[in-house]
């Protein structure tokens, strides 16, 4: 069998729910697939034009219930059973054939009746994304599937999903690849699927997102307006006539778009948590209909990311979208990797520090190889937890001073105590070494 099958995106209203399913692949087992299932052109236009998508083209291949056939219950009364079931969060449900074509048998309940309801098992539409960098794959099914979305036995969904959807597939065994943090992100990037960074760091999220584009457009919510959100009407007195005028972010997007229209571009909105119903449904439609104020579309290289620093947020937007989820934490050795020290630059006599300060970055350094993660300790005597931007501040405050206790309104007194030890060390390391 080939590799686990990931999930981006998640589907889920009053009646259903389901999942967009990710194969990630290598060059041989894709070479296999092609060789051994049919293989399509893009069933739209449009899809030729999506950006990331380096090889256009679909591939056939597995098979699973997806289209479901309104006020065909009379399909049970004719049908046989093949022997095979589908797996729908661990519950068996009948795979049956009619007139040559396969359903599943899902079973529903309402109060004392039981419902059946016809699911046609169809050949599984996968796109293909190539990772340029990492020589592998990635399939994306073109349609979301039926799954019922139970965490945290999600594992067990997507198992079972993928021993039903192949069984009887000329496939290998594969060792299990888990989908890293960069890999989530490329891949919902490359698909259109709109993203929730959940957490307090912004400073990495910041980072995160300039990865991917380093020129994104940030949206603060905390403070705008409805139309700097969606644009808004001006009257011409020259001309007499009424103009709609677009929002400033839309407008540098579509310059952006213009200069590279290759390159995907981010529109960043940030601090999603206490924005209103207005301006979070004026957000839902620009999502969901690509659309900002029923209409400007948005430029087709245009990806959306939203920003969240309280748990459970996300859960809140899902009433009118769903996202994929990315919680951004920050260890040590992350921000250790994002901030090795550069020397201060001298700019008109005065010094700039470029990065973060070479005793803050070596105390955290030496307290990682102690198994101590500063980035995320919790102060006892306040309870506050540390994290990257605190020790940014810190940062700033001894390029300026040469009293390392200045940081203990940051940090605390215990963790100042002990940095100052370091400090005196370090300190008479230096001298040694001008002697």
């Amino acid at each position: 069998m080939i590799g686990k099958i990931i999930v981006i995106y998640t589907f889920r209203n009053l009646q259903k729910s389901g999942i967009l399913p990710v194969l990630r692949i290598t060059k041989d087992e894709l070479k296999e697939i092609i060789q051994n299932n049919e293989k399509l052109n893009f069933s739209d236009i449009e899809s030729k034009n999506q950006i990331g998508y380096s090889e256009h083209i679909e591939i056939k291949f597995g098979e699973y219930p997806q289209s479901y056939e309104f006020n065909r219950e009379d399909i049970f009364l004719n049908s046989e059973y093949t022997g095979k079931e589908y797996r729908i969060n661990s519950k068996p449900y009948k795979e049956v054939i009619y007139n040559g074509e396969k359903y599943m048998e899902y079973i529903e309940h309402y109060l004392d009746d039981e419902v059946k309801s016809p699911y046609k098992v169809e050949p599984v539409i996968w796109r293909l994304i190539k990772y340029e960098d990492e020589g592998e794959y990635c399939l994306i099914s073109t349609k979301i599937l039926i799954a019922e979305i139970k965490y945290p036995n999600i594992s067990k969904t997507l198992k079972n999903m993928e021993e039903d959807m192949f069984k009887g597939s000329i496939l290998k065994e594969k060792k299990d690849n888990r989908i890293n943090q960069k890999e989530l992100i490329e891949t919902a990037l490359k698909s259109d699927v709109p993203i929730i960074l959940k957490g307090k760091d912004e400073e990495t999220k910041i980072k995160t997102i300039k990865k991917y584009d380093p020129n994104p457009e940030i949206v603060c919510l905390q403070n705008i307006d409805k139309e700097s959100l969606i644009g808004t009407r001006i009257y011409d007195n020259e001309y007499k006539i009424i103009l709609d005028v677009k929002p400033d972010w839309l407008q540098k997007a579509e310059r952006a778009y213009e200069e590279n229209p290759q390159n995907i571009h981010i529109i960043y909105f940030d601090e999603i948590d206490n924005i209103s119903e207005d301006l979070k449904a004026n957000i839902s439609n620009i999502i969901n209909k690509r659309k900002v104020n029923g209409k400007w579309n948005l430029p087709p290289n245009v990806r959306i990311i939203l920003s969240t620093g309280k748990e459970n947020l996300e859960n809140k937007f899902k009433e009118y979208n769903n996202f994929l989820t990315v919680d951004i934490k920050t260890t040590s050795k992350d921000w250790l990797e994002q901030n090795k020290p550069e020397r201060v630059k001298t700019i008109k006599n005065i010094n700039i520090p470029v990065q973060i300060n070479p005793i803050i970055y070596a105390y955290i350094e030496e307290k990682d190889k102690n198994n101590e993660d500063l980035i995320n300790k919790i102060v006892s005597e306040t309870g506050v937890k540390l994290n990257s931007s605190t020790w940014n501040l810190a940062s700033r405050l001894m390029y300026v001073s040469e009293n390392p206790r200045i940081i203990e309104p940051l940090v605390g007194s215990e963790i100042a105590k002990d940095f100052e030890k370091f400090y005196k060390k370090q300190k008479e390391k230096q001298s040694s070494i001008e002697k």
